[in-house]
């Protein structure tokens, strides 16, 4: 290779005894020099992209089978702590009866002193001071558990399972007649009756994707949590954040208002799983609703 008065760059090629030039201008070397230096730097940062998604693959799948694993271990404990608690509130309901209904008799044959009436009322009492304590030792246990899966600190804090609003839900989710057509829809979320100002509570952390309008709930937020969890948020007034913006669980980012289709004031809050809307009620924890 040989440059030529500082303007090009004469290169030769020798094979046997041939001798093949060829000449570059310098405005054209420095073009390849750049389409070349532009390949290197796409390859290399593509392979330093991918050494960063594998490494933290397993971390992820991990984590994903962890939050499926506690889940189901909530959804179990609650089970058992359900039945626990009807079958302390049947036993309590039968010794109110046998107080309350002169059964004494069925202690026949036992001591008089012991199946008196007042005796027995004074067993019932026990009975009943002891299934109280049993009640509340479940309710601090269920309070707990509570507050593990809605802190905003847990490792549950992704999962939209707090209620973003308090109030009675008027539009459950699924088939309903539209007050406004008349018609049987399929509601894809659920209506919780608030008054309008109401502050409304992200259900999860995640990051706001979309505020707009919606034709027939007027204005929404959608919030992405990852996982394909996605949350919406209808009927809305005020809305505090723009789009990109992040929120924590439980932070108040918007208040309810007039606007959509409304015979009432309410909210709209619907949970979408990769693209397609769920019962929130499956999400949302008992006595939250």
């Amino acid at each position: 290779m040989k440059r030529e008065n500082n303007r090009s760059i004469t290169i030769y090629l020798f094979r046997g005894d041939r001798k093949k030039k060829y000449a570059f201008s310098s405005a054209k070397v420095r073009f390849i020099k750049g389409i070349l230096w532009f390949l290197v730097t796409v390859f290399v940062v593509s392979i330093l992209l991918n050494i960063l998604m594998i490494r933290h693959i397993p971390d992820y799948i991990s984590y994903k089978r962890g939050v499926e694993k506690d889940r189901e271990m909530f959804r179990r404990i609650t089970l058992f702590l359900d039945k626990k608690n009807s079958q302390l509130l049947r036993v309590t309901g039968k010794i109110w009866k046998l107080s309350l209904t002169g059964e004494e008799k069925r202690w026949e044959g036992g001591d008089p002193e012991a199946t008196s009436p007042v005796n027995l009322r004074e067993s019932v009492r026990a009975s009943l001071d002891e299934i109280g304590g049993r009640i509340e030792n479940l309710e601090s246990v269920t309070g707990e558990l509570y507050r593990i899966f809605t802190s905003s600190d847990s490792p549950y804090q992704w999962i939209p399972n707090a209620s973003p609003v308090t109030g009675e839900v008027a539009i459950p989710y699924g088939e309903f007649k539209d007050p406004f057509t008349q018609k049987v829809e399929q509601h894809n979320g659920i209506g919780i009756v608030v008054p309008f100002g109401t502050p409304v509570k992200a259900a999860a952390s995640g990051r706001i994707v979309y505020v707009g309008r919606h034709p027939r709930y007027g204005k929404i937020v959608k919030i992405s949590h990852g996982f394909g969890l996605e949350t919406v948020y209808g009927h809305l007034g005020w809305i505090k954040y723009p789009e990109g913006h992040y929120v924590k669980k439980g932070e108040v980012f918007a208040t309810t208002g007039n606007t959509g289709k409304l015979i009432e004031p309410l909210l709209y809050f619907e949970i979408d799983y990769n693209g397609k809307p769920v019962d929130p009620g499956n999400f949302i924890l008992s006595g939250q609703k």
